[in-house]
């Protein structure tokens, strides 16, 4: 029993942690959030908001960005027949970023041949 006790306190902790890291927030009561079904480590209500427990803890263990998180959460709202959890959600970002990252690179690399493509033009031209 004194693990279960240790596991919710710690669950209770997390998700005052993610709420006030992920609100803003100075401090927060016990009371300013609930578990729905008062399951503890399920779904959580903050204001207008709900968020799964394992979210929340995916969030903090892995630093999730606030404006990533919330830009999941109104695509979620907006979009429930899709069904995206926050951990395609933000993959599908990462592999947005590697793709643009690759495509700027490439970009680099052809301004790089025009600029010395240009260089040995004006060379030629000189010499007429």
């Amino acid at each position: 029993m004194i693990e279960i006790k240790a596991w919710k306190r710690s669950t209770e902790f997390l998700t005052q942690e993610f709420l006030i890291k992920y609100f803003e927030l100075e401090e927060l009561d016990e009371e300013d959030f609930y578990w729905m079904g008062n399951e503890i480590g399920g779904v959580f209500n903050f204001g207008d908001y709900y968020f799964n427990f394992s979210d929340a803890l995916y969030c903090l263990e892995n630093e999730v960005e606030i404006e990533r998180l919330f830009a999941w959460y109104d695509y979620y709202l907006e979009n429930p027949a899709e069904s995206v959890n926050l951990k395609h959600f933000l993959m599908d970002a990462q592999s947005l970023k590697e793709r643009e990252d690759a495509y700027i690179k490439d970009l680099e690399f052809r301004v790089e041949l025009a600029r010395e493509g240009l260089e040995e033009a004006l060379k030629n031209y000189k010499k007429i």
